[in-house]
């Protein structure tokens, strides 16, 4: 049977249509279960290890976790100093700085330094990836961008 398009089909032909790819259908399914059961004979799942009786073990118990209030009191108390100084008239980069590492011998502190990036800067960048996110205007993005240099 071939495409015809500028005619209809009769109901013997859509009939033979559908039992040659029901025919084929049965076809690819046989072909893929021997296909299977071959590489299943060919590579047979190893048998599970043998367990080694032996004596229990003991579990320890996790370490306590702090919970959730005694998380907030701590940070509370490393942001606090930070953000009253803020409050009275300090800027939000000195509040970012303010949890920058100081010293150069940590990881992020040592790749800041080497970025040469402040408190200021990383405020801007910031600003910057959350206005690409919400498709600001690009010329909003550019002059932001221009500040960081």
């Amino acid at each position: 049977m071939t495409w015809n398009s500028s005619s209809s089909y009769s109901d013997d032909d859509v009939m033979r249509m559908q039992q040659d790819a029901v025919r084929r259908v049965k076809e690819m399914q046989a072909k893929a279960q021997s296909t299977l059961e071959t590489v299943n004979r060919e590579h047979p799942d190893p048998p599970p290890p043998p367990r080694k009786p032996g004596p229990p073990q003991r579990r320890q118990p996790p370490p306590p976790v702090p919970s959730p209030v005694e998380q907030l009191k701590d940070l509370g108390q490393q942001v606090l100093p930070a953000v009253e100084d803020v409050l009275e008239g300090g800027s939000i980069a000195d509040l970012i700085n303010a949890f920058l590492p100081q010293d150069d011998d940590s990881a992020v502190g040592g790749v800041l330094k080497a970025l040469k990036l402040d408190g200021e800067k990383i405020l801007i960048l910031g600003l910057l990836l959350f206005l690409m996110n919400a498709k600001a205007d690009k010329t909003i993005l550019l002059a932001l961008f221009y500040l960081l240099f």
